[in-house]
């Protein structure tokens, strides 16, 4: 996931020291916010999958 050319906004979040340090060391400080941003996203499809399905059956064919 790529944050490139997408409308982005700071948000103060609070998370877990130990697990923040580790995904930090792990995708480096520059990508820390896009890892997070496609895990929020992952985690926003799966919680969802009723809302996606109703959208696409509401949606006008096209």
């Amino acid at each position: 996931m790529t944050l490139v050319g997408v409308a982005t906004k700071r948000y103060a979040v609070t998370l877990p020291e130990g697990l923040a340090e580790e995904v930090r060391r792990k995708v480096g400080p520059r990508r820390f916010s896009e890892y997070v941003a496609g895990a929020l996203m992952r985690q926003w499809k799966q919680d969802r999958p009723e809302g996606v399905e109703a959208e696409q059956r509401e949606a006008p064919p096209g």
